[in-house]
């Protein structure tokens, strides 16, 4: 036995544990009605096929084949699996052209094969716009969805490249993991003793630091520092619940593109329920509310809030609250002024739901305490 092949079997890879267990496979009337999140991600584990049951009936993914798609994902992840093996004694040799990290290897190795292999590659569209700061919207669903990546297109954007890459990743055991940053998301290997952050570009993938993602694709200001502080927004490992919910928002995107309202609202109703603190549905809301009566409604952006507030606020709690009217007024403010930046919009009503949440806190003590004393 030759010495490559000795590394090569030697090689810690990783494979899946259970190869060939079928896929749950979730429809879209589940997720958007699903009233217990918990149990929905602990049935539907795989993310590609949660992403592809989000995707179900909107342009471009009118005939998706979600299990011709994962066994394409199943493909791919052998392809991968076979190059890292042979391909070992590579990070034996020069180690510190992978940061000394066989994990960082791993990455690299699986994202060379799907690039060079597979020939998967960034939207050239939806790069030029990133490049010349033009503002990008779409209505076709495959350049946000990873479908667009798995047909003869072979494109994906960084709304799906990342989504992408965890699912390949995932069926060789790698803890890998979305990561959501302001208008981006990039995705990371993420075990106890190594978190990495890996983000897709023209020449392949990089390797970036969180502080790199404080100034880029948008300067953190001291507002977004302590919204990150308080609710994990921003650079924090999305658990399987935040993944569904941004899936949701991105066809929530989509219906809104194509005028189709009363869906979009339903899908961000269900985003909001995996997630009541993600930073898009108050936006994309805004937005659909601006489209379909020329101006924010304000009885209906004073419902929209009360339900976000009641969500976020019941959190730390575990107890309904409803906003007072001058966090109500103060927010509907808000709503109507679509100068200001959207993530500065999420900061200022988070914080009108924070001082409610203050304001009422005596007194929903003393109401369980009236309560108390009133139970026999």
């Amino acid at each position: 036995m030759n010495t490559q092949t000795r590394e090569s079997q030697s090689a810690p890879i990783t494979i899946p544990s259970r190869p060939g267990e079928p896929v749950a496979i979730p429809s879209i009337h589940e997720i958007l009605t699903t009233t217990d999140p918990d149990r929905f991600v602990a049935r539907h584990t795989d993310i590609a096929a949660v992403n592809l049951a989000c995707a179900t009936g909107l342009p471009n993914a009118e005939d998706i084949d979600i299990p011709k798609c994962l066994a394409l994902l199943d493909r791919m992840a052998g392809a991968v699996r076979q190059h890292t093996e042979q391909s070992w004694r590579l990070f034996k040799i020069k180690p510190a052209e992978f940061r000394n990290s066989e994990n960082v290897f791993r990455v690299l190795m699986m994202e060379h094969v799907l690039r060079v292999q597979f020939k998967v590659k960034y939207d050239p569209l939806v790069r030029e716009a990133v490049r010349t700061d033009k503002e990008w919207n779409t209505s076709d669903s495959s350049a946000i969805f990873i479908h667009g990546i798995l047909n003869e297109k072979r494109t994906g954007t960084c709304s799906s490249l990342p989504t992408f890459s965890i699912a390949v990743g995932r069926r060789l055991g790698y803890p890998l993991k979305l990561v959501r940053v302001p208008n981006h998301t990039v995705f990371r290997w993420d075990d106890p003793q190594e978190k990495v952050n890996f983000q897709h570009t023209k020449a392949g993938t990089d390797i970036r630091s969180d502080e790199y993602f404080h100034t880029w694709p948008e300067k953190w200001d001291e507002t977004m520092y302590e919204l990150n502080a308080r609710c994990k927004v921003w650079l924090h490992s999305m658990t399987p619940r935040q993944e569904v919910s941004k899936f949701l928002c991105n066809r929530a995107l989509i219906l809104r593109e194509i005028g189709r309202f009363p869906e979009a609202l339903h899908a961000l109703q269900a985003a909001a329920r995996f997630d009541p603190i993600n930073p898009a549905c108050p936006d994309i809301r805004s937005h659909i509310q601006q489209k379909t009566t020329g101006g924010v409604d304000a009885p209906q952006a004073a419902a929209s809030l009360s339900q976000s507030a009641r969500a976020f606020l019941a959190s730390p709690l575990a107890l309904p609250i409803e906003p007072g009217p001058d966090q109500l007024l103060n927010a509907l403010d808000v709503f109507r002024d679509r100068s200001k930046d959207p993530e500065h919009l999420h900061v200022r009503i988070t914080r009108i739901a924070e001082e409610a949440r203050q304001a009422n806190a005596i007194k929903i003590v003393r109401l369980n305490l009236q309560e108390k004393e009133r139970t026999p």
